[in-house]
């Protein structure tokens, strides 16, 4: 976990992440009657050196947590959300490597729905931001996503085919291998499975 933390800190978006958000600095007055459960990397780190954690999966669980806390507050859009992304994206490959057995919790692509829920109870306009529709992915982002998903580790691919068929139901019937074209999915399954892999 240590040296899982380690690498972390040193991604490129980290520093978003280093200490808990402060409201002032991040002109984000409403964050902590939004985020109910704040967590953050120095937070994290306290506890694996207090020895608070009984085993990897409640690191794991504190990291996407706070992950999690970044898409729920952000807009997709919004570079912090990007860059949490970016993090997640970063943090999966490296548990996968050290505790390939452990699961996470993303929440980036069913943030909407909490979102609104928030908003409806009148606790902060700052979250309806996050009512926009979802953003398709560049032409790009797609070429890299057929890259990505021929790499995809075995025990994903269940996961990749689920969210492939969200999209297109008619893959349901299809046995053995399946030859996928980009751009036969639709915006919302693409955002998703560009998120996952």
């Amino acid at each position: 976990c240590k040296n899982l933390l380690q690498n972390l800190k040193k991604h490129q978006a980290a520093w978003l992440f280093l200490e808990p958000v402060d409201p002032v600095v991040a002109c984000a007055p409403d964050y902590y009657e939004v985020i109910k459960h704040p967590m953050d990397l120095s937070t994290v780190e306290k506890r694996l050196m207090a020895e608070e954690y009984e085993g990897p999966q409640q690191f794991v669980d504190d990291i996407q947590l706070m992950l999690n806390n970044c898409f729920v507050y952000n807009p997709p859009t919004n570079g912090v959300h990007i860059s949490g992304k970016d993090l997640e994206a970063f943090f999966l490959r490296q548990l996968n490597k050290c505790f390939p057995a452990i699961t996470t919790n993303s929440i980036a692509t069913s943030s909407k729905p909490k979102a609104q829920k928030a908003t409806a109870r009148g606790k902060s306009s700052r979250t309806s931001s996050l009512r926009t529709s979802v953003q398709s992915i560049t032409e790009d982002q797609k070429r890299e996503l057929s890259e990505l998903i021929t790499r995809v580790p075995d025990e994903h691919m269940d996961k990749v085919l689920n969210i492939i068929r969200s999209g297109l139901p008619q893959l349901d019937e299809t046995e053995g291998e399946i030859e996928l074209d980009v751009e036969t999915i639709d915006a919302v399954t693409l955002v998703e499975l560009y998120s996952f892999v």
